[in-house]
């Protein structure tokens, strides 16, 4: 009897299955990981100098949070380490902070929801769609399109910092160096399995096949890849010079996920209604929690009228909840009453209490006796350490005039927003029989 070879399943399988598997934790991976970034790195140098790519590396900031916290360090610190470690101990040329990505997903968003909120207003669109609902979690959105095909709609179409920067480096950086965006390797760092899902999606690389970002590895994963190297990362020295798009480590306001409710109704109080709100404050604005702290809303009126009204919803069970609602619009009203007024945006993270808790994360120090709920606090905390920078839309369009030049449309709708589709079930799991996620 022959003996079977060993089954994988790839990262694109489980976009593209019909089944149920539901965290990329569970999947038998064959690509992204610190063993794909090792061969790459020995093909690379086994090439001669004109031939090799340029590596590159952005890490999130939930990531840098992790690290902090786990080696008492600033979040400062933590980066200028890891670019010394990435630059002199690894051949990378460039290290970059998402947050770069970040702002232009804001920025974007904030547009994204004003244009479809006016639209929706003004009865200008019949297929508009609100709430708008953020799309930056894989986990969430790979929920959505197996099961709930009527939420796509609602999505919002930018994409995550993380795409956003692949599609930056893989253009704008790559003609900086010289050279096309298949001779740049672009390695993630992220605090979230579901990551690697993301940036294996069809939509996320060109008509050649090149991604935006090649390979994706955890906090904890890039922790083990230095650990395995012999090196203690509080002895690594911290870089000394940065470029332009380096320095960019500014953090934002709102949650540690991205700030996105934060900043959206920020700025659309004040562009749709003049009003001048501080939600860090409850300034203007009621902040009532609806079932637990991962389920949060705010309501901003102006002389008993309900003019925004945004929730933040993290874990599967809020998750389901918000579901299950927007499924259930069409049902007619019988009453009209405050609480009929139905969300205009929500920001929606797969994991209880978002990003800083992702599953790629450190784990608590064997050493120091927290617990896991305390751990979690201190990363929250150490987040918010971080030098807090209103995102800009000035700067967002200086930087689209070097990235995209005259072609300014054609290039966003390239290179930061994207789409999703159903994923239809045609093929059991004969172990998950009778089970929906």
């Amino acid at each position: 009897m022959n003996k079977l070879k060993e089954a994988t399943i790839s990262l694109n399988d489980c976009l593209a299955c019909s089944g149920c598997i539901t965290s990329a934790e569970s999947i038998l991976i064959s690509q992204q990981s610190t063993s794909e970034v090792a061969i790459t790195i020995e093909h690379q140098l086994s090439l001669p100098q004109h031939e090799r790519s340029r590596l590159v590396v952005s890490l999130s900031p939930q990531s840098r949070a992790s690290i902090a916290a786990y080696y008492d360090l600033s979040m400062q610190s933590v980066y200028l380490k890891l670019h010394y470690f990435f630059t002199h101990v690894l051949p990378f040329e460039s290290v970059f902070d998402t947050n770069v990505g970040r702002e232009i997903a804001l920025v974007e968003g904030a547009r994204e929801f004003q244009s479809r909120f006016l639209a929706k207003h003004n009865n200008a669109g019949a297929n508009v769609h609100l709430p708008v609902i953020t799309a930056a979690c894989p986990g969430w959105i790979c929920y959505a399109e197996k099961t709930h095909h009527a939420i796509l709609p609602y999505l919002s179409t930018i994409r995550s910092p993380q795409q956003v920067m692949g599609s930056l480096i893989k253009t704008m950086y790559a003609r900086r160096s010289g050279v096309s965006g298949d001779k740049v390797w672009h390695l993630s760092v992220m605090p979230c399995f579901d990551k690697k899902l993301e940036a294996s999606r069809e939509e996320f690389a060109d008509s050649n096949g090149v991604r935006d970002v090649d390979c994706v590895i955890t906090t904890a994963e890039l922790i083990k890849l230095i650990e395995e190297r012999g090196i203690n990362f509080l002895e690594l020295p911290e870089s000394q010079s940065l470029s332009d798009l380096e320095t960019r480590i500014t953090s934002h306001s709102g949650s540690s996920s991205g700030g996105y409710l934060h900043h959206i109704m920020t700025v659309s109080a004040q562009a749709l209604f003049g009003l001048d709100v501080d939600l860090a404050e409850a300034r203007g604005v009621q902040i009532r929690a609806v079932r637990n702290n991962d389920m949060v809303e705010y309501t901003l009126e102006e002389n008993g009228e309900i003019k925004l009204r945004m929730a933040r919803c993290y874990g599967f069970r809020n998750i389901q909840n918000l579901v299950r609602k927007l499924e259930g619009k069409s049902k007619p009203i019988k009453k009209k009453s405050k609480e009929d007024h139905r969300w205009d945006y929500v920001e929606v993270m797969a994991c209880p209490s978002g990003c800083v808790n992702g599953g790629g994360q450190l784990p608590t120090p064997v050493e120091r006796t927290y617990t896991v709920k305390e751990w979690l606090q201190l990363v929250e905390a150490t987040y918010r350490t971080q030098v807090v920078e209103m995102p800009c839309e000035e700067r967002v369009e200086e930087l689209y005039r070097e990235w995209f030049g005259e072609e300014r449309e054609e290039g966003k709708r390239r290179c930061i927003e994207t789409g999703y589709h159903g994923v239809e079930f045609t093929v059991a799991n004969p172990l998950l029989l009778g089970s929906r996620w």
